[in-house]
């Protein structure tokens, strides 16, 4: 989603803004600009495209100022252009406001205010915010105009005002969109994510839903939306989580994805003990506690991660285990009974559709979150949560934070089966000690890389692919197709094997490239079957098979194999490879990996 970072203090705003600004390119963008005041006028420059273009234009008017806000827009109301780009104004030009979220009434409120002779100079719903606290002004003090807009808006909203009249004044605004506020040593900082100002604070206050920011000068208070004062906690936060360098690698993806072994070993480190067979992932036992049925609730890669631990919850914890679409779940009329265990899972935390969907059954089910993000909203709303411990991903397309959930979702179904005495002390350290040797094998997969370069360059001009799995490798295949479309811009369809003669087997012909996730565990005999019918139709196929299966390999016009492991743990291995497929396959396109067209890293608006 789009990014802000606002700046006051001593310093250059501008270098702030852009270096914030940079920082947060990873959430995806279409158009970039800033604000500030000068001689009591309310200047802006906005570039559609890159921060770069912005800079250049920042650079060539020489600008000095202390006080600034900026913002990348990812469109959603009006195409993408400079009119549309943030920051906007009201009329008079007397208000500057940055918006990340959306604002679901819009339409009404600016019809109405085309009423009172209100002109409007963009197609964005961002821009009637503006509008409406010029009319507010006209009645009421900053304040009190500040709090008559906002109560009025509904939709999402992370808001950051500055004023031509007052220019020492800066107001940020807050719900269900995240926005972070800080200061040292006289400089204040927002931004919609930490990365944005990281570089210049150790403590920020990470604002809590309805909250108002009131920033004088260096004097600054919160607020809710009923203009009450209130008190937020500043927290400490680490450096070394938000270290970003590519490392030598030539996309954040390509490392993030060799990163994948470290990141697992940070984020199963200190939850279990091989010695004595215990889980310990920082789960209230009393959440586990009378459960007959779990619902995982998530979108996108962190959905398939789901499907992947429902096979472990099922199977070790021996209870029923159901993955929804957080989108679709709030359209559900199924009354939940309180036997019903809830995980949330969201790579940022912010993710609009699932805390939608977590607060339909705040209050009356339990709540467990797996996120990477600590001060996020779905943290905050869930009775438990715990995080995957991967540092940044700045990679729109997730790699490192799936494998994480994946096994955090291991370990929280051994926790559960140790609680409900599902699988004896034996079979549960022998579990461990096959996870414990994951990051080893996904380093010997990585080590093959050159090998998928090369098979990718065949394939890398071909516009439709397929992908198969079954059992607990189909959702493998649901996530490399999905990697394959975000980041080349392919045309690719996941199914499980078993349907291919349901339809799908209808789009196979000569040439038709299928990649099949293969490996040794109790759906082999039936992938194979699959397998053939699809090569008996043309297809070329692409197979991720474990080493020595001479079987699949006779079948494979190519062949990545996995070395023998657990059958639950195969998807930490077959995944590297469609990861590292879609990659190449998607640097020989020449498209830009980590910023795809049309995606935002974190979706905060339905």
């Amino acid at each position: 989603m789009c990014g802000i970072v606002g700046y006051m203090g001593k310093e250059n705003a501008m270098d702030i803004i852009i270096n914030g600004l940079k920082h947060l390119e990873y959430r995806g963008y279409d158009s970039a600009g800033v604000a500030f005041v000068e001689k009591k006028k309310i200047k802006k420059i906005r570039e559609k495209g890159k921060v770069d273009l912005l800079k250049k234009e920042i650079d060539k008017l020489k600008i000095i100022t202390h006080s600034a806000i900026g913002h990348t827009r990812w469109a959603t109301h009006g195409s993408p252009s400079k009119e549309n780009t943030h920051p906007h104004s009201d009329c008079k030009n007397k208000i500057a406001l940055v918006h990340n979220g959306i604002i679901e009434n819009y339409l009404e409120l600016k019809n109405l205010l085309k009423s009172k002779k209100h002109k409007f100079s963009s197609d964005t719903d961002t821009e009637v915010i503006a509008h409406l606290l010029e009319e507010n002004l006209k009645h009421y003090p900053i304040f009190d105009s500040i709090l008559n807009t906002i109560n009025i808006l509904k939709g999402s909203f992370a808001l950051l005002f500055i004023f031509a009249d007052y220019p020492e004044l800066m107001i940020g605004v807050r719900k269900n969109s995240p926005l972070v506020f800080a200061e040292k040593d006289g400089d204040s900082f927002f931004s919609s994510d930490i990365i944005g100002i990281s570089t210049y604070v150790d403590r920020a206050y990470f604002l809590e839903d309805e909250t108002i920011v009131f920033l004088n000068k260096s004097k600054f208070s919160f607020f809710d939306f009923k203009g009450a004062e209130k008190k937020i906690p500043a927290k400490r936060i680490e450096k070394s989580s938000f270290f970003i360098e590519k490392k030598g690698f030539k996309h954040f993806m390509l490392k993030e994805i060799f990163e994948q072994p470290e990141a697992i070993r940070e984020t199963i480190q200190d939850r279990y003990s091989i010695e004595d067979g215990t889980i310990n992932i920082g789960i209230d036992k009393s959440l586990f506690e009378g459960i007959d049925k779990i619902k995982i609730l998530s979108c996108g890669t962190s959905y398939h991660a789901g499907l992947i631990g429902s096979y472990f919850l099922e199977s070790f914890g021996g209870v029923e285990t159901s993955v929804i679409l957080s989108s679709e779940y709030p359209y559900k009329e199924l009354k939940e009974k309180e036997t019903t265990l809830f995980i949330a899972i969201s790579q940022s935390g912010e993710t609009a559709d699932t805390l939608k969907a977590i607060r339909k059954v705040k209050g009356k089910n339990r709540i467990i979150a797996i996120t990477n993000v600590p001060e996020s909203s779905i943290t905050r709303e869930s009775d438990n949560y715990v995080l995957t411990h991967c540092g940044p991903e700045i990679s729109v397309a997730a790699t490192k934070t799936f494998t994480s959930q994946v096994a955090l979702l291991f370990l929280l179904s051994l926790q559960l089966s140790q609680q409900k005495n599902a699988l004896n002390k034996k079979e549960i350290i022998k579990l461990l000690e096959e996870l414990r040797k994951i990051p080893v094998q996904m380093e010997g997969v990585l080590n093959k890389s050159s090998l998928i370069e090369k098979s990718a360059s065949k394939f890398y001009q071909k516009e439709n692919f397929l992908y198969i799995g079954r059992w607990i490798n189909y959702p493998v295949a649901m996530e490399g197709s999905l990697k394959l479309k975000e980041i080349s811009y392919i045309f690719s369809e996941a199914y499980s094997g078993g349907q291919l003669k349901h339809g799908p087997i209808s789009l196979i012909d000569e040439g038709t490239p299928l990649i099949a996730i293969a490996p040794e565990d109790r759906a082999k005999v039936k992938i194979l079957s699959n397998i053939e019918e699809a090569k008996t139709r043309g297809a070329e196929i692409i197979s991720i098979g474990t080493k020595g299966d001479s079987e699949l390999l006779s079948l494979s016009d190519v062949m990545f194999s996995i070395p023998p492991v657990n059958e639950f743990l195969s998807p930490f291995l077959t995944i590297v490879y469609a990861q590292l497929f879609a990659y190449y396959i998607a640097l020989r396109r020449g498209v830009d990996i980590d910023q795809p067209r049309n995606l935002a890293k974190s979706v905060t608006v339905e």
